[in-house]
């Protein structure tokens, strides 16, 4: 364990002076794409109105040229000195988005900055913060933070056999994922990562079945809250992914109103899959 923390150090020194530039021009292709593909899973006609929260996750996205053993980019992976993977398998496990100003609409060119924030050890585990800001012009118009987590450990599903209390929601849908979904959302984000499109796969990974992207159920999360409070305008976006969210598997997307914002969930059996808090602007 010293050995791999001791590399993984090494790595985060050689990167912390990295810097990586996306130019992206927002295509009414794109956009088309991705808002059939969420009014079909949320199983309503949302507003083409709606500003595009988190539609940066289908623009200014990686290049995957070197990719890892996993199918995913490793342009950021902790690596040895020769370029070898320091760890199996990479989460994604939580993030941040700052809506600075509205989001891009068709047409606008986006150019995205992107560092490596931080990499903290801990045990055999490495989590590594990316910080990304997008300008339109010369105005930023967002922020976002995102931590995956690198490891050599399989997933080990802790959580106990009963079933949870069902959570009450002010507003709430039930979603069932489908890997034909998925898949489209994975050819729009350029998402490789074999954890979402291949079964055998995840299967090695101790994981039932293919499981959805993070960055799909985050679009997903704000779209619904989009469409239920169309005046509102979105702020600040902190969430977390607790656990898997496998495809064909019904979950609850719900919304709650709390001290401070809304609190927005995925919910399988009353325990959270991935869910974060809403703060809206004045």
């Amino acid at each position: 364990m010293a050995a791999l923390k001791s590399q993984t150090r090494k790595w985060a020194e050689r990167i912390a002076a990295a810097n990586w530039i996306w130019n992206d021009t927002y295509s009414i292709g794109g956009i088309n794409h991705l808002s059939v593909l969420m009014d079909e899973v949320l199983s309503k006609k949302v507003k083409p109105s709606l500003p595009l929260y988190g539609f940066q996750f289908i623009f200014n996205t990686q290049s995957n040229t070197r990719l890892g053993l996993d199918g995913y980019d490793n342009y950021q992976a902790p690596l040895d000195e020769d370029g070898n993977e320091l760890y199996k398998r990479r989460m994604w496990v939580s993030g941040n988005l700052e809506f600075v100003d509205l989001p891009p609409k068709a047409g606008d060119v986006v150019l995205c900055s992107e560092i490596v924030l931080s990499v903290r050890c801990l045990g055999s585990n490495a989590f590594v913060g990316i910080a990304r800001e997008f300008q339109r012009g010369e105005s930023v118009i967002l922020r976002e933070t995102r931590t995956l987590l690198y490891t050599n450990e399989p997933y080990n599903d802790r959580k106990p056999d009963l079933i949870l209390q069902q959570k009450e929601f002010s507003h709430s849908t039930i979603i069932k994922f489908t890997l034909a979904q998925l898949m489209r959302f994975n050819a729009l984000s350029y998402n490789l990562h074999k954890i979402h499109h291949d079964k055998a796969f995840c299967m090695r990974e101790n994981l039932k079945t293919v499981i959805v992207s993070g960055p799909f159920l985050v679009l997903i999360m704000l779209r619904y809250f989009a469409s239920i409070y169309p005046n509102l305008r979105i702020h600040q976006f902190k969430y977390k992914n607790r656990e898997p969210c496998y495809i064909d598997e019904g979950v609850t997307l719900g919304i709650n109103v709390v001290e401070g914002g809304y609190l927005v969930e995925f919910v399988k059996d009353g325990r959270v899959k991935c869910g974060g808090m809403i703060t809206i602007r004045d």
